[in-house]
């Protein structure tokens, strides 16, 4: 437990945004706004697409497991997936240390 009674699943490490109904975007708070350098690949984990809305572990797994499309970035936002078991680690790329996945259901 955290002070205030919180538990790990109400702590908020990550930013969200859902785009038109179809694809939910999460990336880890650190990373928001930050450009990641992988060889000769500069990503950036821009506020607009990511979004700016906070989210839980826990409700991050629900909506993954409802949602047909994702676009994960940051190890916290992987990990919920990981653990929700909607993606194995051979769908996880690195962006040099970062880790990435993106959910395709069809």
């Amino acid at each position: 437990m955290r002070r205030n009674g919180c538990n790990k699943e109400c702590v908020k490490f990550m930013y969200f945004k859902v785009h038109n109904e179809q694809v939910l975007a999460c990336c880890d708070k650190a990373l928001a706004g930050k450009k990641i350098k992988a060889d000769n690949l500069e990503v950036e984990a821009d506020i607009g697409f990511y979004g700016n809305e906070e989210i839980t572990e826990e409700r991050l797994a629900e909506m993954l497991k409802e949602c047909n499309s994702a676009n994960l970035l940051g190890r916290k936002a992987v990990d919920v997936a990981l653990k929700a078991k909607v993606i194995s680690e051979k769908s996880v790329i690195k962006l040099g240390k970062v880790p990435h996945a993106v959910i395709l259901k069809i």
